[in-house]
């Protein structure tokens, strides 16, 4: 009886080992996959772009409102260009007459075209006779409805004045305007001291910019030179070969343009300071721009196996060459802004710096997108005063008889009108004694002129309208139709949906374990049975102090690494703001 009770117990005792060997195989297996898996959590954040126009004016149609879709491309915004389209309008049809003069002298006369001289002719004696009526009224006195007009815009004027005034005090309440108008004054000085410093620099800095230049130079030789023995002589190379040498000599070429213009203005003492500096700023950041294209260049065919050795050691010569102009670049830069010369500069840098916090001082709220600075209101009201000096000086010329000004500038009127009689009667007197070769070419160069004049014209009226820069969503406007905005001033912010971005952190021990081009799974608590798949980025060089609105799922360690996902959102489900989980697989 004893020996059963004992097997039985035995049994038991064997079963109880057996399970519990089991839970502990799992447990350790559950684990080391939990260890091989990389987790960390992280914000979801959209890139912006805030635009700004390049020219100010009156917001004449705005088509964006907030949390509205855009495509890349539509229009956003137009500022008030009513001017530039009358002179586009006149361009327009100086253009379309000197196009079909050149069409009449280069077909030779026929009856038809002679009527239409004929008709040209009349319409030019029509245009100078309306002229003349309008200097002989402008000269006999004016009328009582320009006088009328002339008072209603001095009273705008002074009610535009008054407003920003008003602005002015309102923000500035408690402190003396006197005060106020010091400080600007002395503001003002201060900007153009720094704007208008001239120094004479060291031969050191103009050696230095001259190396720069002397390298850019030796650089577009080389780089010929490769692309002659490399495309010219071998013929093993695909054409992705050929073209690559082609763009390795275009930026060699925009560098020297670069250095040269920077060294021209280096040697130009009447050139200021700041912008000299300026310019061999920017000489460096295109090396830097450069130096990124050729490494491109070189990586793009040392990827590829049927570029040929001499093809790709010419590519490592090039991309020397742009590290070691890089280089001088830097240290011509680095020259030029050292030094007394960089010292004054530093210093009214400081004091327009001073002089500007000292304005802001004065308002009583700090300025945020519906209320102006006290610099900007200070601006507005110079403009405002000088927008009524003028109208009150033009109602002053009419109450006191036509202004010579407006006399001459009829006059002048009068004196285009009678050219352009005279260029159709020439016209006309070609077509009936037929077109010699000069008058052809004359008429080409007229063409010729009004094309060239049509273009910079259409490419100053692009600067009045906003287009958004991609597809996305915008986030916030801060200008309303019939406002006036400035120049550089945002007035709308556009966020891209479609593709997001999450920035984790992860322990100096881990970040090692990934990189650029690896895939995660995202979750989002919004939707507990969805995965994202999001695809990293870039991962920081330098370590940083652990965010305090990140709560990673392991222990808190002090100094952590960025690692930055991309994160497909076609359906526009994830938005910004959602805290996400990453894992990455192990």
């Amino acid at each position: 009886m004893n020996n059963k009770r004992n097997i039985i117990i035995g049994l038991i005792l064997v079963v109880v080992i057996a399970a519990g060997g089991f839970w502990l195989w799992q447990s350790q297996t559950a684990t080391a996959a939990a260890e091989d898996d990389l987790e960390a959590t992280g914000v979801i954040e959209a890139r912006t772009v805030n635009l700004a126009p390049e020219v100010g004016g009156q917001v004449l149609e705005l088509w964006a409102e907030e949390g509205q879709r855009v495509s890349a491309g539509q229009p956003l915004l137009r500022l008030d260009d009513t001017l530039l389209v009358a002179q586009r309008e006149q361009i327009l049809a100086a253009v379309q007459a000197a196009e079909a003069q050149l069409a009449l002298l280069e077909a030779g006369a026929r009856d038809e075209q002679i009527t239409a001289a004929e008709a040209q002719l009349a319409g030019a004696q029509a245009n100078l006779r309306a002229a003349q009526a309008n200097l002989a009224l402008l000269k006999a006195g004016v009328r009582d409805e320009q006088i009328a007009a002339a008072e209603a815009q001095l009273a705008g004027a002074q009610a535009n004045s008054r407003l920003v005034r008003a602005n002015l005090n309102l923000l500035t309440a408690g402190t003396e305007p006197g005060a106020v108008a010091a400080t600007q004054a002395s503001l003002d000085q201060a900007w153009d001291r720094y704007n208008n410093l001239r120094v004479t620099l060291t031969t050191d800095q103009l050696e230095a910019m001259r190396a720069a230049l002397t390298t850019a130079e030796d650089n577009l030789a080389a780089a010929t030179a490769h692309q002659d023995d490399h495309l010219a002589a071998d013929t093993r190379n695909p054409d992705y070969v050929m073209a690559a040498f082609a763009e390795a000599v275009a930026d060699a070429e925009t560098a020297v343009t670069s250095s040269q213009l920077a060294y021209d203005a280096a040697q130009n003492e009447t050139l200021p300071y700041v912008r000299q500096v300026e310019l061999a700023r920017q000489n460096w950041e295109l090396a830097q721009t450069n130096l990124v294209l050729a490494q491109a260049r070189y990586d793009a065919l040392a990827a590829d196996e049927r570029t040929t050795s001499d093809a790709l050691d010419a590519a490592q010569n090039i991309l020397d060459d742009g590290q070691a102009w890089a280089t001088a670049t830097q240290d011509a830069y680095e020259t030029l802004t050292s030094g007394s010369a960089a010292l004054q500069l530093e210093a009214v840098w400081n004091e327009v710096q001073r002089l500007q916090a000292q304005l802001a001082g004065y308002a009583l709220t700090a300025p945020d997108s519906s209320t102006p600075s006290v610099e900007t209101l200070l601006a507005q009201v110079a403009a405002a005063a000088a927008q009524g000096n003028a109208a009150a000086a033009n109602l002053a010329g009419l109450l006191n008889g036509t202004r010579a000004g407006e006399i001459e500038a009829v006059q002048a009127q009068v004196d285009a009108a009678v050219a352009q009689r005279d260029v159709a009667a020439a016209n006309l007197a070609g077509l009936l004694n037929g077109a010699r070769a000069e008058e052809i070419a004359a008429a080409q160069a007229g063409v010729d002129a009004a094309r060239a004049q049509m273009d910079t014209l259409d490419v100053q009226l692009a600067k009045y309208t906003l287009t958004a820069p991609w597809d996305g969503i915008v986030f916030t406007r801060s200008a309303e139709p019939g406002e006036t905005v400035l120049p550089g001033g945002t007035v709308l912010e556009i966020g891209r949906l479609d593709r997001l971005e999450l920035t984790v952190y992860l322990a100096e021990d881990r970040f090692g374990l990934v990189t650029p081009g690896q895939t995660a799974e995202v979750r989002v608590d919004a939707y507990p049975d969805r995965v994202f798949t999001g695809t990293v980025l870039r991962v920081a060089d330098e370590a940083e102090f652990t965010p305090t609105n990140i709560q990673t799922k392991e222990d808190r360690v002090r100094l952590v690494y960025a690692v930055t996902l991309s994160l497909d959102n076609e359906d526009l489900a994830l938005k910004p703001g959602m805290i996400a989980d990453a894992t990455f697989g192990g």
